[in-house]
């Protein structure tokens, strides 16, 4: 697995396999997909793009409010359920990850990232007393339920909050 850590204003700070020595200059150290490298960014990109201080929204609930469920059910319990409708139907098509080789260098270490996935395994990241956004956390690499329990065990065991 892959996971990646973004700040407030979407600068990727770290990304990191979970197994041992990869590293996205030297992926071979590393038995994950490298693909899940892209991926993990944009989850936690996602997650803190559509998170503020007062909600909290990961990629997995962005996902379900981006279905093509329509028409159906307005009810709030119904949105993003295959019955109710989809309020961010296109949001995926939107903000496209670019790949490192998009030529414009917003895509390593410092620099800000932009894409959107909207699948589970992105989290937000907040502060437990502040209740502040922090940033986010993305983890790629398995199925997508073991990436959104990956994320949150990132988010929470290292004393971060993944609502306000």
């Amino acid at each position: 697995m892959w996971c990646a850590v973004v700040d407030r204003d979407g600068k990727l700070l770290l990304i990191e396999s979970t197994d041992t020595n990869g590293s996205p200059q030297n992926p071979k150290g590393s038995d994950a997909w490298r693909g899940s490298i892209e991926i993990a960014e944009a989850k936690a990109y996602t997650a803190l793009a559509f998170s503020s201080n007062d909600q909290a929204l990961d990629s997995k609930t962005v996902g379900l409010l981006t279905r093509p469920d329509g028409p159906g059910s307005t009810a709030a319990v119904d949105i993003g359920t295959n019955a109710g409708v989809a309020p961010l139907w296109g949001l995926g098509n939107t903000n496209p990850f670019r790949t490192l080789g998009g030529g414009l260098g917003d895509d390593s270490v410092g620099k800000d990232h932009r894409g959107i996935v909207t699948f589970a395994g992105g989290q937000p990241l907040y502060d437990c007393s502040s209740h502040s956004l922090l940033g986010g956390v993305g983890v790629s690499g398995d199925g997508v339920d073991q990436d959104d329990t990956v994320a949150k065990g990132a988010v929470t065991g290292a004393g971060f909050c993944v609502s306000p």
